[in-house]
């Protein structure tokens, strides 16, 4: 698992070997996107969007001497605020929110 960009950075983990049972032909893997900074919404120049993603990829190599790579992109976006909270708390007291 290797982050490709932006560079000097570790945004995707997955555990580093997996065991498949006897008997099973096939198991999931599962990838964990932990983004440090955020992303830009996609831009239209022109007829050219332009995505800023961050980028990874994936390497399995598995007993039979097969190889798969596999290419990662995520997108972190500013949070959604569902709702605004305002209270007003007297001085002196305990409040929990």
């Amino acid at each position: 698992m290797k982050t490709t960009y932006p560079f000097d950075t570790n945004y995707f983990f997955c555990p580093s070997e997996i065991t498949i049972p006897a008997g099973q032909q096939s198991t999931t893997i599962d990838i964990v996107y932990k983004p440090l900074t955020m992303t830009k919404e996609d831009e239209v120049r022109g007829e050219e969007t332009i995505r800023d993603v961050h980028k990874g990829s994936l390497f399995i190599a598995t007993p039979d001497g097969n190889a798969y790579m596999y290419q990662l992109e995520g997108k972190s976006l500013q949070p959604t605020i569902d709702q605004r909270i305002e209270v007003e708390v007297s001085c002196k007291t305990n409040h929990t929110q």
